[in-house]
């Protein structure tokens, strides 16, 4: 009896062991997806920008200045993907792409010096 019961306890506290480990391996390849899926849209990012910063010949000073500011985001964008992914994942920004557009907008302009805050 004491065996069995012995028997029952062990398996009980391997199945919760294994039940705890697949949860760990799993929260981990769910957060390199995340990270790759990041790094997949800010590349999406930066490839739209350069498209965007063809317009830098253009006769308009409007599109000139509009070109000039894709530009500079492409550079912020390559120079700090690392980073952007990374805190990305720690606030836990999620999939969608609002957000995800809003945090790397709002990380421009902050390094730019020409987000304000309102108060």
């Amino acid at each position: 009896m004491k065996r069995q019961i012995l028997a029952v306890i062990c398996l009980t506290i391997l199945a919760l062991f294994l039940g705890a480990f697949s949860a760990i391996c799993a929260e981990i390849d769910n957060h390199s997806q995340l990270m790759k899926y990041y790094e997949n849209f800010i590349n999406e990012k930066i490839a739209k920008c350069h498209s965007k910063a063809q317009l830098k010949d253009s006769k308009s000073v409007h599109l000139q200045s509009c070109a000039a500011k894709e530009i500079k985001k492409a550079t912020f964008l390559s120079e700090n993907k690392e980073m952007l992914i990374q805190e990305m994942v720690k606030r836990d920004i999620g999939m969608k792409q609002y957000k995800i557009e809003y945090f790397l907008n709002k990380k421009f302009y902050e390094s730019n010096g020409t987000f304000k805050r309102k108060i």
